[in-house]
């Protein structure tokens, strides 16, 4: 899971630029026929090899083979977008090419794009498609494929090309005055591999189970690399009107498609945690072959299937110090009052654990959610004690943490007195309640923190008496505070003046927090309110975005 990262997309579009000085003397070329200016772009064309071609460039298609079994292999389609990273002589510039047509009897597109009028004749090119799975410097972005199953396979191919294809290709350029192109035609090579997954579900004894107990979310962990997260998109039979579409619990028969990286002779775990925290699954050894359909996978996620499997350690057992790439469940459902330490530069996933004491970062710390999870703390820690100063914790999945402190300790964050560093929140379902004279998320009371980001996820933070549910302490600090996505609610507690940022109530010289930046705007610039903020934050509970 060391490899886990955050969607990011970035698709950049350069051209050159004319800058025009103008003054009462000036003329322009509409003024004067004779003059003319340098080309400020140039067209390049290529030809695409059809996806089913030899060698194969796509793992995806519809149909049956001549044996009547499933096949996925689609052709190119017109309008289907292509991101090139390409030199140019003075550096590298970027672009994105649209396929204008597709033959077809051969299934060879046509793909064009505008260049920079200083692409370098014989630089070197490259190619990604979709452009959506692209890097700036031209990479396949392998975290947006990790994240982005979440169901929409759905029961079928319908999505599989839209989402799931992933083809690079990495050659040369030929430029001629106006004009640069690919010499030959250009064949793609798949990075991404399908996989059929037929499901099972036993309750430990051999015995089948056709209940959707095993819930909602499927884990696939290779190894201690990369695990990929994938939604139930089996809804559920009854549905409220008016509501938002409600998915079941895997089940018995169940049919999922994922689209994976390809693996060589690794350990994989296919995992999921019941309504109960307790983990169904399974661990095998295998290797995928980039552009194949693996079509008859069956897998049989048996109830507590993880018990020797190293990298699932029980909490209910002792006390861990985790290590990179742990999965952490528990299989009593009491409290247990054993702590969980999580060494600097680790991700550590929380799979339903019940802790009556704190989680404890060392350094620098990744935190991901599946199933229910439930710390509270002992005075004067933190529920989840974030690392010390310079250092980053993320929190992130699809699970729930519900975390508080019994006094003096923020929910999330710093203890008292203590010190911690920044705080970053993207995905799951996150409570945190401060304890006394300390903020939910933040730092505990005469504690410090450093910057707070809120990028996804749903955040429900409440602060103690005198505390903001998202900020600092009482007479302590925090950083700078931005909320840029997810849903989130921050309650102030008791006298508390704000529900985002520092404490009012406390001496004002030590009392203190960096720039509030909530959904793009600034609300307070680290010494003044601005833009209303004063009102807008002091509101209780906060609820962003607004209802």
């Amino acid at each position: 899971m060391k490899k886990i990262r955050h969607i990011l997309s970035v698709v950049l579009f350069v051209t050159g630029a004319l800058l025009i000085s103008c003054t009462k003397a000036d003329t322009t070329p509409e003024d004067n026929p004779g003059s003319s200016t340098e080309p400020q772009t140039i067209q390049f064309t290529a030809t695409l090899a059809p996806k089913n071609g030899s060698p194969v460039t796509k793992a995806i298609t519809t149909g049956k083979d001549e044996g009547g079994k499933e096949i996925l292999n689609v052709k190119w389609k017109a309008g289907e977008k292509i991101f090139i990273y390409y030199e140019t002589t003075d550096g590298h510039a970027s672009t994105t090419a649209n396929v204008e047509s597709v033959d077809g009897d051969t299934g060879v597109a046509t793909i064009t794009a505008a260049f920079a009028a200083n692409a370098k004749d014989n630089g070197e090119v490259k190619f990604v498609y979709p452009s959506s799975l692209a890097t700036a410097d031209g990479e396949l972005d392998e975290s947006i494929l990790l994240n982005k199953q979440n169901g929409l396979l759905r029961t079928g191919t319908t999505n599989i090309s839209n989402n799931f294809d992933a083809a690079t290709k990495t050659g040369k350029i030929s430029v001629s005055g106006g004009t640069a192109s690919v010499k030959g035609t250009l064949a793609m090579e798949n990075r991404v591999c399908i996989c059929r997954i037929a499901l099972t579900l036993d309750n430990g004894t051999g015995t089948s189970i056709d209940t959707d107990e095993a819930g909602t979310t499927l884990y696939i962990a290779v190894g201690d690399e990369y695990t990929y997260t994938i939604s139930s998109p089996f809804e559920a039979s009854l549905q409220q009107t008016g509501q938002p579409t409600a998915y079941r619990g895997f089940k018995t028969g169940d049919v999922i498609y994922v689209a994976m990286l390809p693996v060589e002779s690794k350990d994989i775990f296919f995992f999921s945690i019941n309504v109960d925290g307790l983990p169904y699954g399974i661990s095998t050894t295998g290797t995928l072959t980039a552009g194949k359909f693996y079509r008859n996978i069956s897998l049989t996620l048996t109830k507590n299937g993880v018990t020797g499997i190293p990298n699932f350690k029980d909490i209910s057992e002792d006390s861990i110090i985790a290590a990179d790439g742990d999965i952490i469940y528990q299989s009593s459902s009491a409290v247990t009052s054993h702590t969980i330490t999580i060494p600097d530069g680790a991700t550590v996933m929380l799979a339903g654990v019940n802790i009556g004491s704190s989680v404890i970062c060392s350094g620098n710390a990744n935190i991901i959610l599946a199933g229910t999870n439930t710390v509270s703390a002992s005075t004067p820690y933190p529920g989840i004690q974030a690392g010390g100063s310079g250092t980053t914790l993320t929190i992130s999945g699809s699970g729930s943490l519900t975390t508080t402190c019994g006094n003096y300790g923020a929910g999330i964050g710093s203890g008292l007195e203590g010190t911690c560093g920044n705080i970053s929140i993207r995905g799951g379902t996150v409570t945190a309640t401060g304890g006394t004279f300390s903020a939910g998320i933040g730092g505990g009371a005469s504690g410090t923190c450093g910057n707070i980001t809120i990028s996804g996820g749903t955040v429900i933070a409440s602060g103690g008496i005198c505390c903001a549910g998202i900020g600092g302490g009482i007479s302590g600090t925090c950083g700078n505070i931005t909320i840029s996505g997810g849903n989130v609610t921050a309650t102030k507690g008791g006298t508390a003046t704000y529900s985002i940022g520092f404490n009012a109530d406390s001496d004002p010289s030590s009392s203190s927090c960096g720039t509030v930046t909530i959904g793009g705007t600034m609300y307070y610039d680290g010494a003044t309110f601005i833009n209303g903020g004063e009102t807008y934050l002091a509101t209780s509970p906060f609820i962003w975005p607004a209802p």
